[in-house]
């Protein structure tokens, strides 16, 4: 008895062809749609998309994870603020344009234009591919 808004086995709904190899296939997930279930699916993908698919932003994993190494990268400021004070290189109230100032020799000791190329250029690939 059907009571509701689906009938019995809604999932199961498919076309009930009597002698046809399907029949015989206990698996129903490789049986044909029923017509209502394509047309329904027809009709579903006539919509405009809203809902999870609207709000897909391919930007979003790349916005969080710029806000995720910039909040990473000024905790670390935080800590050469403080190994640059207790050195010398900034004022007792240092600000964090003094840090990054300060920081730059720092860097150079660090920075090798090749290797910057090479590494950086590696890592754009890696985005690209998806591999980040």
């Amino acid at each position: 008895k059907w009571s509701g808004f689906a009938p019995p086995k809604w999932s199961n709904f498919t076309p009930p062809l009597t002698g046809t190899w399907y029949n015989s296939d206990s698996n129903k997930s490789r049986w044909p749609f029923h017509p209502i279930w394509k047309d329904l699916l027809k009709q579903i993908s006539a919509l405009p998309q809203t809902g999870l698919v609207q709000e897909i932003d391919p930007q979003k994993p790349l916005s969080w994870r710029l806000y995720q190494q910039s909040k990473s990268l000024y905790g670390m400021l935080k800590g050469m603020g403080v190994l640059l004070h207790a050195s010398g290189k900034v004022p007792d109230e240092f600000t964090l344009d003094d840090v990054i100032v300060a920081m730059r020799p720092q860097l150079k000791l660090h920075h090798r234009e090749p290797k910057w190329e090479h590494d950086t250029d590696k890592r754009i690939k890696a985005y690209r591919l998806g591999q980040w």
